[in-house]
């Protein structure tokens, strides 16, 4: 299965657009965030959503991905293990998008860490013709955050720098 087809309406497409620049985009107004997922959703896509804010420390962040993921028990216990587990998940519908709100309220490694391993995932995931998008957002436009799973990452089109 084609996960694009060559078609100019297609490339007019905000999926389109985000996928053209890489895995993750990156968000700092909320409205702009609330619109694309709004469209993605009513696109098909699932949207699985995780606030930072509330992660104190990093087995609470791997306990929340295991739960919104719906992995089995010992699977998301660490990095190499959410890998394997995330790799071996279905998407359903159109595709899958990652929303990480609050995102500059995770530790800088960690965040590295994270977003390499849902990159990697997605690009894992877009050779199966499956979708999967990583949306981040910051509360500043200033980040260390330029590259995941060895593409760029990019801020929203309504935001680019």
């Amino acid at each position: 299965m084609a996960v694009f087809r060559n078609v100019p309406e297609e490339w007019q497409r905000l999926d389109w657009i985000l996928f053209q620049n890489g895995w993750v985009s990156l968000y700092k107004a909320t409205e702009f965030l609330i619109a694309d997922i709004s469209w993605l959703r009513s696109q098909r896509y699932r949207v699985i959503d995780f606030n930072w804010s509330k992660w104190t420390e990093e087995q609470a962040a791997y306990a929340d991905l295991k739960a919104k993921f719906r992995l089995p028990e010992a699977s998301a216990q660490t990095p190499s293990a959410l890998r394997v587990a995330l790799s071996e998940q279905d998407v359903m519908g159109a595709g899958q998008v990652i929303v990480l709100h609050q995102f500059q309220e995770v530790e800088q490694e960690l965040g590295h860490q994270l977003l390499d391993l849902l990159a990697d995932n997605a690009r894992l995931h877009m050779l199966r013709g499956e979708r999967i998008l990583v949306l981040a957002q910051l509360d500043s436009f200033e980040t260390s955050y330029i590259t995941a799973g060895k593409s760029a990452v990019s801020w929203n089109p309504m935001e680019s720098r």
